[in-house]
């Protein structure tokens, strides 16, 4: 049986707000700034130690991902076709240190700039889908972060990272998830209405109706699809409902 992977958005938000704290103190002691208030100076702390902290929390991710690899990709692949995966992964981990700059600079060319191939992608991708299917959100989650981290530039993996998070009532990290796939992909109205879906959840109504009609209007300018329609039609009732 698959071991759930530790909460890392509990243990990320903990470790954040307890080193806010401890360099709140140091600066208030060596830097005072009676201009700027106490929870100003919280946030510009917050924001500089997200970025330092992202990178532990992708490594915790990478670990765990591979974790489950070793152990799904037997029952799924065989067990060379996963020694092969597991191998492409560690080689394209060393690569991504050499190419950081690159990557950051041409987040769409990753995989190639890795040496990832499309076969292994696919290949993670089906042991996401089955933990997915399986409904064992925490595992699924975990490996589509990783696969975020290997593909940042595709709006499905934000969204299917986005849906293991809403399954697990993660509504806010679903939503920012669902921001990011709309906003790599302007096209596709499925992202805008998961959005709005997130806001309704969250009781923020103004902002769930207008990512409702963004939606609908990418929906007027492609192909009229009843399905979506509806789908949109509901959000839009279930806004009024609230209101």
């Amino acid at each position: 049986m698959v071991s759930k992977p530790e909460n890392l958005e509990k243990e990320w938000n903990d470790e954040l707000e307890s080193l806010v704290e401890e360099l709140m103190q140091e600066r208030n002691a060596n830097e005072p700034n009676p201009l700027v208030s106490e929870e100003q100076k919280r946030n510009m702390i917050r924001e500089e130690l997200k970025e330092m902290l992202k990178f532990e929390i992708e490594a915790k991710v990478v670990t765990q991902a591979i974790h489950l690899i070793a152990e799904l990709g037997p029952n799924l692949f065989g067990a060379n076709r996963t020694e092969e995966i597991l191998g492409e992964i560690q080689e394209a981990g060393e690569r991504m240190v050499s190419t950081a700059s690159e990557v950051a600079n041409s987040p769409e060319k990753t995989p190639q700039l890795i040496g990832m191939t499309q076969e292994t992608l696919n290949d993670i991708l089906k042991v996401a889908f089955d933990q997915y299917e399986q409904e064992k959100w925490e595992n699924a989650e975990t490996i589509y972060h990783f696969l975020v981290i290997l593909t940042p530039a595709s709006p499905e993996v934000w969204m299917c990272l986005g849906s293991t998070q809403q399954n697990q009532g993660k509504i806010r990290q679903a939503r920012e998830n669902y921001v990011q796939a709309a906003e790599l992909d302007t096209v596709d109205p499925h992202y805008p209405l998961y959005i709005a879906e997130c806001f309704l959840l969250e009781g923020d109504l103004k902002s769930s109706e207008t990512w409702e009609e963004s939606g609908r209007e990418r929906l007027e300018q492609g192909e009229s699809d009843l399905e979506v329609i509806e789908m949109f039609d509901a959000v839009k009732e279930a806004i009024a409902a609230a209101a």
